[in-house]
């Protein structure tokens, strides 16, 4: 009984600091702040970015233990958890400057101009038809995937620990 009441005091008192933070849509942080977050502690990704707008669980294709949870910001990133550590962050359509030096839009040549030739494909075609890339981010060690549409835009940016 005891340790109910603490769980409940406890989500009572992150209800009521969630509640008060700002959450202005101006706070949007730089491409290299929301990267540096990938392989990181759930502790330290509430006192830099606060508290999500949107949380939901995503089943793993492994079952169970490869469950995990994603976070969304300003409908501009989000974040993937897996045992309260950052595992991946997203950058979507709502993210409005830069990522590595490529934009969301750019086309398949672009991108290629901008992070180079040395990427591998994605082994099957994505939900529009097409391969995705990747390249590798060794300061980072993590894979810096570029999902594309039909029109061979890029259309998501996901970095993830290696």
């Amino acid at each position: 009984m005891r340790s109910t009441i603490a769980v409940v005091a406890l989500l009572g008192t992150a209800v009521l600091i969630a509640d008060g933070q700002d959450k202005r849509v101006n706070d949007v942080p730089t491409d290299q702040k929301v990267v540096n977050m990938v392989g990181g502690r759930l502790a330290k990704l509430f006192s830099q970015f606060g508290v999500p707008e949107v949380v939901y669980p995503v089943r793993g294709e492994e079952g169970p233990d490869s469950d995990f949870v994603i976070m969304e910001y300003h409908g501009a990133f989000a974040f993937g958890l897996r045992e309260k550590t950052v595992g991946v962050c997203y950058f979507m359509p709502g993210w409005k400057g830069k990522i590595k030096g490529i934009n969301l839009g750019d086309s398949r040549e672009q991108v290629f101009k901008t992070l180079g030739d040395d990427h591998e494909d994605s082994e099957v075609k994505n939900d529009e038809g097409v391969f995705d890339c990747k390249w590798e981010l060794q300061e980072e060690e993590a894979w810096f995937w570029v999902i594309f549409d039909k029109n061979d835009k890029a259309k998501k940016v996901t970095v993830q620990v290696k």
